[in-house]
């Protein structure tokens, strides 16, 4: 996850996410990178570098309370890029 967007957002090697899914991501093409996966060894999330902010997120940030879970940075770090 170094040196990645995910890794500067959360600031930490290991984080905790909601998890629960039906399906999930197998294979990625070389434009994306897989920025997080759950102990499972499940992509939770993936970015796509060559765009300023392009992430896809397999748990739901949405559903987890802004003010004690870290999933709210995601939103912030939206918000400032498209400010830009």
């Amino acid at each position: 996850m170094g040196g990645t967007r995910m890794r500067d957002i959360f600031r930490a090697e290991t984080f905790s996410v909601n998890t629960f899914h039906r399906e999930a991501i197998v294979e990625v093409s070389s434009a994306v990178v897989v920025t997080a996966r759950g102990a499972d060894g499940v992509v939770e999330a993936v970015e796509v570098p060559s765009y300023s902010f392009a992430m896809g997120l397999q748990w739901h940030p949405e559903r987890l309370d802004a003010e004690s879970h870290p999933g709210a940075r995601i939103f912030d770090a939206l918000v400032s890029e498209a400010s830009k």
